[in-house]
């Protein structure tokens, strides 16, 4: 099976084709509301939660357009027992097409399984999870998941409530981005 997926986005930010192992993933994800049937047609924007997350990406496919050459970013896409590291690559392509391809670069186990539910909480209140590299803010500091619920005894039942954002460390790439544009 190809570890790579595939999408095109249009020049307003549509996603207008999917290829590689879409559907696939998105079901093995108990995600089929993410299959290609339910998302071409839409806006990029519908599939990615939180404001600091939606500019973070915006930034990199502006760079993308910009340059009209390859732009990579690694990132984290995490399963319940996966820590899955990625690379992203896009690449602008006619009419302002940015081609966007993830790919797997390898998976370390999730110790213990980890669970998340996006609550909405204000960001005050809630935990907070980075949109991009998966690790959570607890009293101050950004955490892997599973290092978080041993260092500091965090209590789950099912799952662990949490509202996106982008860490500092992550934040600091968006600033590098807009550099190199």
């Amino acid at each position: 099976m190809s570890t790579e997926t595939i999408y095109w986005i249009d020049e307003k930010d549509v996603i207008c084709q999917v290829s590689g192992p879409w559907d696939d993933f998105a079901l093995e994800n108990n995600g089929s509301e993410a299959c290609a049937n339910f998302v071409v047609g839409k806006p990029i924007w519908n599939f990615i939660v939180g404001d600091t997350a939606r500019m973070w990406m915006n930034a990199i496919i502006g760079l993308s357009r910009i340059k009209r050459e390859s732009v990579e970013r690694q990132y984290r896409c995490d399963s319940p027992s996966l820590k899955r590291y990625m690379m992203m690559r896009l690449q602008s392509e006619d009419s302002n097409i940015v081609r966007v391809e993830h790919e797997l670069l390898f998976t370390e186990l999730m110790d213990p399984p980890m669970n998340f539910k996006y609550t909405g909480i204000p960001l005050s209140t809630g935990i907070l999870r980075c949109s991009v590299c998966n690790k959570i803010q607890v009293k101050e500091g950004w955490y892997e998941p599973d290092e978080a619920v041993h260092k500091f005894n965090l209590v789950t039942d099912d799952f662990l409530s949490i509202s996106y954002a982008v860490c500092e460390k992550c934040d600091s790439s968006v600033d590098e981005v807009l550099r190199e544009a």
